[in-house]
């Protein structure tokens, strides 16, 4: 029986890859998986995934003394427009800032540079975590899901280190040009979409042979029915049926600092009744984060989600059961309009075919932390600088672009569609078998 190590260190990870058609693909292959998650989520994973064929090993990566430094080494060398190198700026660590910046004028994008960093890292970063579960199992591959998080990079590289097969997926459209180096040199590399694969070309100098465009798993099951009707979701969420429901995804705390603000904004747009049907909306935090809700506490136009179920305590680290999964499609399916400032859920709504609408613009002057930050993120100025997403730039584009969608949802149709080609691949019901194929073809 062959033997398959797979990585969930990453909240998401469950909804992508486990709760998708690529585990259940593996499993019906023969092969035995073994789950490598945070020791926190072990019970949780377990009690998630009951297959006998499974098991569930808790890992933990130590940090090394100079990581810092590597990592802003590593942000020099590939890019700097990100949300990691300027929160370091918005939250005055302005050494970390500043030296980043100045190594990537002198530096980024240099091949030879990064090969000799890419080997010092390999070779200073080398750990025997896994010495003991690679003994134990004896694994024929490792297939990491989130291939820049720490845990699974490292695990790449032991894998590769002692002639293990590997597999290597990139979770997120941003992780090309957010992450820094990509470390590990697997057999094969998993991507959801074709720019993806053009930047690792062009950022990490990766031959694009080795790279599968799959789609998103979690995008096979869009077409689904929702799991209760709109009448039973308005009334377990508190929403009103007869107003038109605008799902906001917020920054939250770890991206954005102004999310009160424009929460505010929004209430005064409500009272001064600039809309032109009466509105309400589903306040989505991003799972495992909080922001500052006070502006619209008590206003039952606004109904605040909290979404996941954090299991370690730490940020951004909820996991998303079935349950939560559902609730999602549901929210999505019975919105008329998405509404976010940074947040993937930009790609989740031309998806399901929702008008989808980016904020742009400070929801009040002279703010510390700029929104314009976002449209200088690389992913997202390819996106935004299209032409195929609305952001709305002052009050009264977001009133008209509201307003505009709310009479015609139709509007824009041709745009969301190119925006599923060109970040998604298809919606075919294929990105989870094409992912478990790749797998089981290296295997």
């Amino acid at each position: 029986m062959k033997t398959v190590f797979i990585t969930s260190f990453h909240a998401l990870i469950s909804r992508n890859i486990l709760q998708a058609s690529v585990l259940d693909r593996i499993l019906e292959s023969g092969a035995r998986v073994v789950l490598l998650v945070a020791p926190a989520k072990v019970d949780f994973i377990k009690q998630s995934f009951p297959d006998p064929r499974i098991s569930v090993e808790g890992v933990q990566v130590s940090k090394k003394p100079f990581e810092d430094v590597l990592q802003m080494f590593s942000f020099a060398l590939v890019g700097i427009e990100n949300h990691i190198v300027r929160g370091w700026k918005t939250d005055g660590q302005y050494v970390k800032y500043y030296t980043t910046v100045g190594l990537y004028a002198l530096c980024h994008h240099n091949k030879m540079l990064q090969s000799a960093f890419r080997a010092l890292c390999r070779s200073y970063l080398k750990t025997n975590t896994f010495a003991q579960l690679f003994e134990t199992y004896k694994p024929d591959l490792v297939f990491t899901t989130d291939s820049f998080n720490r845990e699974d990079a490292r695990l790449l590289v032991e894998a590769e280190r002692t002639g293990i097969k590997t597999v290597a997926m990139f979770r997120s459209w941003d992780n090309a040009t957010t992450k820094g180096v990509f470390l590990a040199k697997p057999q094969r590399i998993i991507v959801t979409n074709e720019v993806l694969r053009e930047e690792l070309a062009e950022l990490h100098h990766i031959d694009p042979a080795l790279v599968t465009v799959s789609g998103v798993p979690h995008y096979d099951q869009i077409s689904r029915p929702p799991t209760v009707t709109r009448d039973v979701f308005f009334s377990e969420m508190g929403l009103d049926p007869n107003k038109k429901t605008i799902l906001y995804a917020p920054g939250g705390k770890i991206l954005y600092k102004h999310d009160a603000e424009i929460l505010r904004l929004f209430k005064r747009l409500i009272d001064e009744k600039h809309f032109a049907f009466p509105v309400q909306f589903i306040v989505r935090f991003p799972p495992g984060d909080t922001l500052d809700t006070s502006p619209v506490a008590g206003d039952s136009n606004f109904i605040i989600d909290d979404p996941g179920t954090n299991v370690t305590g730490r940020k951004k680290e909820s996991e998303m059961s079935r349950t939560d999964q559902s609730h999602l499609h549901n929210s999505i399916v019975f919105c008329d309009i998405m509404l976010t400032l940074a947040s993937t859920m930009i790609i989740d709504g031309t998806v399901y075919n929702k008008p989808t609408v980016v904020f742009g613009y400070d929801p009040e002057p002279n703010l510390p932390d700029p929104i314009a930050k976002f449209v200088e993120y690389v992913h997202l100025k390819k996106l935004l600088g299209s032409g195929l997403i609305t952001v709305s730039k002052s009050d009264d584009e977001f009133v008209r672009d509201i307003n505009e969608y709310l009479k015609n949802p139709a509007l824009n149709q041709d745009k969301r569609d190119e925006v599923v080609r060109r970040y998604v691949r298809a919606l075919d019901g294929q990105s989870g078998n094409l992912v478990a194929q790749t797998v089981l073809e290296s295997l």
